[in-house]
This record gives structure tokens, sequence and C-alpha cells, in this order.
């Protein structure tokens, strides 16, 4: 039996049935014993425990001396004519296996896998949570995994023909509830965002077998505030929201670009990238690192570089906690509290957001421009309560937003501004007005909203915390509702499909608060038609 604590040693006690103990190993065969301080000598006092009409006795059998902080885990391996082997995880980035020598009996750690710590002197008494949590044998003994703080299986596989444990892909992911998504314009890959404080890159990878399977490619934001929201900004760009009062805006990185086009085939952008980058230790920002000074940057972060990208899989846990951070190239300031929602147009020219709020004055929707990153003033007014989402048209001219105070308001650009020229546009301030607002768009709060792809009539539905998804048709310069849809439980998430199906059909996913999925399909018009509606199981 094994036992393992904070004390950072492992334990192997004998367990033998009945009252007389088997012959201890001679103290002097241990070598442990003359590291340990004097009164702290391992007893090897016999424990005599009885369970029903059985005794048994417990012994100390060996102290394993080798981790740096706390143990988590300890897990056997044990296998027909073969020795016992034992595998560790700890606080310190490492996993061991352990086994007896077979000429002395004593235990010796054989093999250590892991990483070097990345914070210098940073241990579970400094108030570190990181290392390896758990470790597990597979059947056969040939591979280990192990699971941290990240969220990410790593795994080890044994090669016979080198005699080494060789590093293999394993299975990454949030490890707190996802926040928001955003495809990536051209659809090569998603962004994906969380309140475990991380923004992940996702992407298919044609591997050896041919079969195209999702890994994350890179981790472009570690951050320090759970984060709330993401959008995409073309294909090079995203903006991110968190539980702070600016927005983030992060640009690939020459590392990042190249490991994409050698596993999923996205085209590299000609325009100057820079080739990484860098957090500070004291800081939330990630700096930009061009190739001339990586030098100069190797003694405060060692291992930036762009070579630590060059891989022909998708990169391990350790790649992606260190080497693939976008740089961040701008803050949008304006909002008083933490921000709720963003959304940026389908041209990529505006952002969108808003911030949590109890009163008129925060509950406001703030555009900026993408051209010199500056806020358009003055603020859009509806809401008195925070906006859950904020959504642009399809043709970018009206932005549609939904709220806690149950309504849900639609802003229209003001004339003249959809037919300026795409170099006037960059410079110029889109201005939106207040078109329209329903204070009692649903009978309890509104928790998502999504634009129907038709711009004749032009829609969009809401959906609620009522268990209601309400649809909205524009008849004579005013949208009135056209249709309603009930479900069983609170509605969270609707989209519609970005293409129109069977003569101009809208399809509509919703999803509940329980999990649940369905799929309707809708036919706008004079009225709205609900032509199927669809649950999905998850097979």
């Amino acid at each position: 039996m094994s036992s393992a604590s904070q004390d950072k040693y492992i334990r192997i006690w004998r367990v033998h049935q009945g009252v007389q103990t088997p012959t201890k190993p001679s103290s002097e065969a241990d070598p442990s014993r003359q590291s340990l301080l004097p009164g702290k000598t391992p007893s090897n006092k016999a424990h005599v425990l009885k369970a029903g009409s059985k005794d048994f006795t417990i012994t100390f059998e060996a102290l394993l001396l080798g981790h740096e902080d706390w143990i988590y885990s300890a897990q056997w391996l044990s296998q027909p004519d073969q020795k016992p082997r034992l595998l560790s995880t700890s606080a310190d980035n490492t996993l061991a296996m352990w086994e007896p020598d077979a000429d002395s009996g004593i235990w010796i750690s054989m093999v250590r896998l892991g990483e070097i710590s990345r914070e210098k002197g940073a241990t579970t008494a400094t108030g570190s949570t990181g290392g390896f949590w758990t470790g597990l044998w597979s059947p056969d003994g040939k591979s280990v995994v192990c699971l941290g703080r990240t969220g990410s299986w790593r795994r080890w596989k044994y090669n016979d023909s080198t005699d080494q444990w060789h590093q293999e892909i394993g299975i990454s992911g949030h490890v707190n509830p996802v926040t928001g998504i955003s495809w990536a314009r051209s659809g090569a890959y998603i962004f994906s965002t969380s309140s475990d404080q991380t923004t992940r890159l996702h992407a298919p990878w044609k591997g050896a077998v041919g079969q195209n399977t999702w890994h994350e490619m890179a981790r472009p934001q570690i951050h320090g505030y759970d984060l709330n929201c993401i959008d995409s900004l073309g294909d090079r760009q995203f903006v991110s929201g968190a539980d702070e009062k600016l927005m983030r805006v992060f640009t690939e990185p020459k590392a990042v670009a190249s490991l994409l086009n050698r596993l999923t085939g996205t085209e590299v952008a000609s325009d100057a990238m820079p080739d990484s980058a860098n957090m500070p230790v004291l800081g939330l920002s990630n700096k930009a690192i061009e190739s001339g000074d990586i030098g100069e940057q190797q003694s405060e972060a060692p291992g930036i570089r762009k070579t630590a990208l060059d891989l022909d899989h998708p990169p391990f846990e350790d790649s992606l906690s260190r080497y693939s951070l976008w740089p961040e190239a701008e803050k949008l300031y304006g909002h008083g509290y933490e921000i709720s929602c963003l959304a940026s147009s389908h041209d990529g020219n505006l952002i969108a957001s808003a911030c949590k709020a109890t009163s008129t004055n925060h509950a406001v929707i703030r555009l900026f421009e993408t051209g010199k990153w500056t806020e358009i003033r003055p603020p859009l007014m509806a809401h008195s309560l925070t906006a859950a989402r904020v959504r642009f048209s399809p043709d970018d001219a009206m932005i549609l937003s939904v709220g806690r105070d149950r309504q849900w308001a639609v802003f229209a650009k003001e004339a003249g501004e959809t037919q300026m020229e795409t170099e006037a546009k960059q410079e110029a301030e889109a201005h939106f007005s207040l078109k329209q607002a329903n204070p009692k768009g649903h009978s309890r709060m509104i928790l998502d909203a999504a634009w129907a792809q038709c711009l004749n009539p032009r829609g969009f539905a809401t959906a609620g915390r009522d268990k209601k998804v309400h649809l909205w048709v524009e008849k004579n310069g005013a949208f009135e509702l056209g249709h309603s849809l009930a479900f069983d439980s609170a509605v969270t998430a609707i989209d519609f499909s970005s293409q129109s199906h069977n003569a101009g059909k809208q399809i509509l996913a919703v999803g509940t608060e329980t999990g649940n999925i369905s799929v309707c399909m809708l036919s706008f018009g004079e009225t709205i038609e609900v032509v199927s509606n669809t649950a999905l199981s998850p097979e």
C-alpha cells in the first residue's frame, strides 16, 4: 500500500495477514535514512488490525524521496509476473515512476516526466496551485496521463525501440464555463473564451490517418480576470471583454500563423506581424516580440522564441501555455464597470459593447471604430439594466440589444452612412440612433438575440428566462411580434444559420438552460410560419 502527502514524501506499507510479521529489511539498506533529520527516522512498529475474525499487520516498508512539492496522487500498476510499479504526481510539475531494485529491493525513481516550473520559487507554500493533480496508468502500462489546473491531459507513451517515454497529443479544454465563442471570418478556426481566464483557438488538423480532428492550436490570451465575451475582427484579430472596464484587441503573431499554415492549410498573411508575444510577470498585457528582440527578452522570459511552435503536430500543453500568446494591439476604454457583451460588425469596422449596470447612465451601448480605435459618441441609450447581448444586422445597418430589464432595442444607422466610400468609411464615424424599443419584450430577463439573414422583411429573435423565443418581423417600418415558441426551460442561446435554405427559409438553433438543443425552420413574410421544430439528441 502507498500513501503520499504534503510533506513531499511517499510511504510504502506492507500489509500482512496474521500477527506474525515478515522479515524486515535491514535499516542500513535504505539510503533514505541518512537524509533524515535526527528524530525523524521512520518507525518499523507493527500495526495490528482486526477485520472480522482475521488479523492483519501493517509495517513500514520504504520512504520515497524525490519530489519538491506536495504530492497529489500515487497509483499502482500491478501486472502478472512483473514487479509492481508506482506512478506519483506532484505540484512540482513532474510525475515519477518508482519500482524496487532487482538486487537490493530498494525503491528508486526509474523515470521522471514533466516540465521545469515556469515561475522561479513558486510552490504550494507560496500560493501556487500548479503542477499535476492526478496521474493514471494505461491498462498495459505503456502509457501514462496526468491532469493539471489548465484542464489539459498530458500523455506519454513508451517506445520499445528507443527505450524512452515520448510525449503524445492529449486532450485539452476549458476548466470553467465557456462564456463566448466566435468563428474567424474565414471559418478556418474558432475562438472560445471562458471564466477560467483563457481564450483558446481550435482548428481541424489532418493527421497521419488522413482524418480531420479538432485540437487546441493556440492559447492567445491568458488573463488575470474572468473572460466574458469575444468576437473576431477579420481573420487575424479578435477583441475580448472580461471582468474589467476595458476591452483588449489581439493580433496574430507569425509563429501561430505559420503553425496554422502547416497544420490546417490557412494562408499566412503577407502584412507585417510580430514573431511572438510574452506576458510580463507583473502585467496583464501581452507584449509583442520581434526577432531582433528575442535575445534581449530571453533573460527575462527564457524560451520565448518562434521555433517553439515549429511543429508537425498540434502543440502540447507546455507550448500552448507559454509560446502561443497573441500580442495585444489596443485597449478600448469607456465603460464604468465589467464588460458584459460585445459584437463586431461584419465588415470589421465597428465594435459595439456594453457593461454590467444598474442604472441608465451605465447601461449604454458604446461604439468604437477600428480605424483609429476611438469611441463614437454619444453612446446609445435605451436600457436601464445590464445589456446581455448586442448584435449587428447582416448588412450592419442596424444594432439589436437585449438586457436584464426585459426589453429589446433596435438602433439604426443614420441616413447616408451606408453609401459612403470604403476609404472614407474608415475615417468617418458611423452614427446610430434609437429606432425602436420594446420595454416588455419578455416577461422575464432577455438572455440572447439574433438577426435573421433575410432583409425583406427584416426579422430577429429574442430568447428569455420566461422559457420563450419571440420572433419579430418588420412591418411598415416597425418590428412586431410575429410568432412565439415555448420551451420547457429558460432559453439561454439562439442563433440563425448564416445561409438561407429551401426558398429563403431561415434555420434557427435554440439552446436551453437544461442543455437541450432544438432546430427550427422558419418562413419570414407578412407572418412568420414555423415549418419544422426538431429537438436534437446527443446521439
